[in-house]
C-alpha cells in the first residue's frame, strides 16, 4: 500500500467514526427530547383530569354556592379548556357526548363557532391526536368550549 492510499483509508476511517459518533448523539439528543415531552404530555394530562374531576365534584356536592359566579366560571372555562387540548381522543369523545347530553337546552352553534372548533382539532392534530372517523364533532367541541356559560363563544 502506497503512503497516499493509506492517508485515504486513515481519513476514510476517521471521518467514519466521527460520522457514526455523531449519529448516536444525535440519536441519543431526539430520544431525550420524546422522552422528555412525553413526560410534560402525561403531566398535562393528569393536571387536566383532576381540574375536571374536581370541577364536576363540586358540582354534584353544590360547593360553588359561596363562591361568586364568576370565579366558578373562569374555573370551570380554564377546566374545559385544558381538557379540550391535552385529553386523548378517547375522553374527549365521551366527554363531548356528556356535554351534548347535558346541554339539551344550549343555543343554537353558530357557524363561526364551528370554524373555531376545527381550528381546535386541527391543533389537537398538531399535538398528535388523531381523532380517527371523526368520532369527536365540532358541535361537541364547541359546546365543551362553552360549558359554564350561556352564550355562544
Amino acid at each position: 500500500m502506497t503512503v497516499l492510499e493509506t492517508i485515504i483509508v486513515s481519513v476514510l476511517s476517521t471521518l467514519g467514526t466521527a460520522a457514526v459518533g455523531f449519529f448516536f448523539y444525535y440519536l441519543r439528543v431526539l430520544m431525550k427530547e420524546k422522552s422528555l415531552s412525553k413526560a410534560e404530555l402525561k403531566e398535562n394530562k393528569r393536571t387536566s383530569f383532576q381540574k375536571l374531576l374536581d370541577e364536576h365534584a363540586k358540582l354534584l356536592l353544590d360547593l360553588n354556592n359561596d363562591k361568586p359566579i364568576k370565579v366558578w366560571l373562569k374555573e370551570f372555562s380554564d377546566m374545559s379548556k385544558s381538557i379540550l387540548l391535552w385529553s386523548s381522543d378517547e375522553v374527549l369523545e365521551e366527554y363531548g357526548k356528556y356535554v351534548e347530553l347535558y346541554s339539551s337546552k344550549h343555543s343554537k352553534i353558530e357557524e363561526r363557532e364551528l370554524y373555531f372548533a376545527k381550528a381546535i382539532l386541527a391543533f389537537r392534530q398538531e399535538l398528535g391526536y388523531k381523532n380517527k372517523k371523526d368520532k369527536i364533532t365540532p358541535q361537541q367541541v364547541v359546546l365543551i368550549f362553552r360549558s359554564g356559560y350561556k352564550s355562544n363563544i
